[in-house]
């Protein structure tokens, strides 16, 4: 895994959003979050406490890595890492905010393939994994979500 190419932030000093992001302006899922920090709508997502969803937030840290390495503006603006006891718990994002891709981004969406596939980067074990859930159109451009980040893989060199 790579491990803190953006800033950290410990978990703690977020104090349940409450101190440094607030008001919690409303739930995605049970691991998401949107509020406010230093005056900017932000999304963080925690692991949910078990092995298994720190390896998914793993994964996801590990494809936005590989997607910034490669100089690919295929997601939202990731902030920072939130970290407890040395270990990446969530990632602290830009608010993941847009439409899910239609028929009429098709364009779009193959660009963005091209873009990945030109940096010999690939999904891995997409085996009814990857909906169109994983993807949203966000400023005119596609922005990979989810299984998808976690999904990807750098096959050789480009």
């Amino acid at each position: 895994m790579r491990s803190f190419w953006k800033p950290s932030f410990i978990l703690s000093t977020f104090k349940s959003f409450n101190r440094n992001i607030s008001p919690t302006t409303h739930w995605r899922r049970s691991q998401t979050r949107r509020g406010l920090w230093r005056d900017r709508e932000v999304e963080m997502l925690l692991a949910s406490g078990g092995p298994s969803s720190w390896k998914m937030i793993e994964k996801k840290t590990d494809g936005l890595y590989l997607l910034s390495e490669h100089g690919l503006d295929l997601s939202f603006l990731v902030l920072g890492h939130i970290v407890q006891d040395g270990r990446i718990i969530g990632l602290l994002s830009e608010l993941n905010d847009g439409d899910y891709v239609e028929e009429t981004h098709r364009a779009l969406m193959y660009d963005a393939f091209q873009q990945l596939e030109g940096r010999n980067i690939f999904f891995d074990d997409v085996d009814g994994w990857i909906s169109e859930s994983c993807f949203m159109v966000a400023d005119g451009k596609i922005r990979l979500q989810g299984d998808a980040i976690a999904r990807l893989k750098c096959i050789g060199t480009f």
